[in-house]
């Protein structure tokens, strides 16, 4: 009865054990060329989502600095 179990586990569990298959490396067709239009445009949009961020992250501060001025006036 308990030959099924131990002999499972003997044969699966250097399968659990083996390693992931290594990724795949990417490819000029994959990547694009870096002077194309879509990859400028791409680019431009990453670093408008960059600047609304800090925008978006200073204002924060600037809120907190209010809220928090007011409660603690440091140690």
């Amino acid at each position: 009865m308990l030959r099924v179990p131990t002999v499972l586990l003997l044969l699966g569990g250097p399968l659990a054990a083996a390693p992931a298959p290594a990724h795949r490396q990417p490819t000029p067709a994959t990547v694009g060329d870096p002077g194309s239009p879509d990859v400028q445009k791409n680019q431009a949009e990453m670093d408008k989502l960059g600047r609304d961020r800090a925008e978006q992250q200073k204002s924060w501060d600037a809120k907190m600095k209010r809220t928090m001025g007011g409660v603690c006036r440091g140690c």
